[in-house]
């Protein structure tokens, strides 16, 4: 099967089977359907906050830099590869027609 490549416009959202829990800001997610944990750190987790509200990952960007004041094309390259690892680990979808309620339970 091949992944759609993430930009920086690309639609994503959370995808369904994924449980999460924000433990002092920082993530656990647990894909039901592969068994496997991941944890996010503080952005990451804003991040995965970000994307479940339905924000498009520019709108992830324009907040990152408001509350970090990193450079814009280091914020856009760090996100295109964290959601491309949240992909690559069936977490989040990416493609047309994804809708921006989250899918994703609360652990």
């Amino acid at each position: 099967m091949t992944r759609t490549a993430v930009t920086i416009d690309s639609p994503v959202a959370q995808a369904e089977g994924v449980l999460y829990r924000n433990l002092d800001g920082e993530a656990v997610l647990v894909h039901l359907a592969s068994g496997a944990c991941f944890e996010l750190d503080a952005i990451g987790t804003q991040v995965w906050e970000m994307i479940g509200g339905g924000e498009t990952l520019a709108n992830v960007v324009d907040a990152l830099l408001a509350d970090y004041g990193v450079d814009r094309a280091i914020a856009e390259q760090d996100l295109v590869a964290l959601v491309n690892e949240l992909a690559a680990h069936g977490l989040v979808r990416i493609g047309p027609k994804v809708s921006s309620n989250s899918e994703s339970s609360a652990l």
